[in-house]
């Protein structure tokens, strides 16, 4: 507090200046203070140090934290260490969330507490902030909590959308978007849509998305980033050098999903989480070759492709159907090398319980043309 220390300093040991006369309508004080007077203009008031701070000086601020994120001018942490007393040994608490105090980045009060499933059994895995909520993932739970205010609130809870790690969550345009063995989601600021299913149906089954996401051990490393330009989520099947740099691409305007299997800069690579930098090109560090590899979305020419459409059941998939022929349209060109055929494949029910593989092929033109 403001005043003169004693010899004996102890948390309440100060003598306070005391008014000793008050001069006209100046304002002006006369103070004790040892060996003499002191005037003193406009006279501070008394703070002490938990007022002018916000804690106790007892009260231990620093902490190490493996996960944050900025909001409301505050910084949260997520997953910390820190003394239980100033200069004691730091003691590891995974649930725990901490805020520093306003335009205090640098502060971590132990008081400054947010309580977010506490004791429940899991750690915080990441931290991100959308529309006045902050998102703590933990290993297997969701929790959005509500930041608009001075005291935090736990908003919603989401079960079994939690994730392994910080790198399986993005930001978009849309809202924040993440990924684990149940599917990939996207809260748009108002409800958490699972972006593997449209109007009650599944896109991609959980078979094809688990082991996608799961390497050799059984870890769930996927990574998620966020193409801006073309407003894409990139799903890529992991960081480490064990995976083979297959990945998912969600159009967040088509509502639809791309496959690209075995992309060569992301393969047999260990890899940093995916970032936007400052023109929010998509970007991440290769520790393998010590590169860093920016998204680049134009084309390359390839000697071929496949295309595989969705069942194709003309708006009534319960009713049994006769096609007599199909029309293939196809545009080519004269230059670089092309595939000797088309390969069209058609199921059909053959009547019999099981089905039959009717398989049509069709040469391909030099510019292109139409088969039956």
């Amino acid at each position: 507090a403001i005043g003169m220390s004693t010899a004996n300093f102890t948390e309440e040991g100060y003598i306070p200046w005391r008014e000793l006369q008050r001069i006209g309508s100046d304002n002006e004080h006369y103070m004790n203070q040892t060996g003499g007077l002191l005037l003193i203009n406009d006279p501070p008031k008394y703070i002490t140090y938990q007022q002018n701070t916000g804690h106790f000086h007892t009260e231990p601020i620093d902490a190490d934290f493996k996960h944050s994120v900025l909001a409301n001018r505050r910084l949260y942490i997520g997953h910390i260490a820190q003394p239980e007393v100033v200069g004691g040994t730091k003691k590891v608490y995974g649930d725990r969330l901490l805020r520093s105090p306003v335009n205090q980045f640098d502060k971590f009060p132990r008081e400054n507490f947010v309580n977010v499933g506490f004791n429940d059994g899991e750690e915080i895995t990441a931290l991100e902030t959308y529309a006045d909520r902050l998102f703590v993932f933990k290993n297997s739970t969701l929790y959005i909590v509500n930041i608009q205010e001075e005291t935090e609130f736990i908003e919603s809870t989401y079960n079994h959308m939690g994730v392994s790690q910080s790198g399986a969550v993005c930001k978009t345009d849309f809202g924040i978007a993440w990924g684990n063995r149940e599917g990939c989601f996207l809260f748009d600021g108002k409800q958490v849509r699972n972006l593997l299913e449209k109007e009650g149906v599944r896109r991609i089954s959980n078979s094809t998305w688990q082991a996608h996401i799961t390497n050799i051990t059984n870890l769930d490393n996927l990574m998620l980033g966020y193409n801006p330009d073309d407003r894409q989520i990139f799903v890529v099947d992991g960081s480490s050098s064990s995976f083979a740099g297959d990945m998912y691409i969600y159009d967040l305007l088509t509502q639809g999903w791309t496959f690209k299997k075995g992309h060569a800069a992301i393969a047999t690579k260990i890899k940093t989480r995916f970032i936007n930098d400052y023109n929010g090109d998509l970007i991440f560090w290769d520790y393998t070759n010590d590169k860093m590899y920016k998204w680049n979305k134009s084309p390359v020419d390839s000697a071929e492709f496949e295309y595989i459409t969705p069942d194709i059941d003309l708006g009534e998939p319960g009713i049994r159907k006769k096609i007599y022929k199909i029309i293939v349209s196809y545009k080519g060109g004269a230059a670089g090398t092309r595939p000797a055929q088309t390969k069209v494949v058609c199921i059909a029910d053959n009547n019999s319980g099981g089905a039959s593989l009717d398989v049509k092929y069709f040469d391909i033109d030099t510019n292109g043309g139409q088969k039956t």
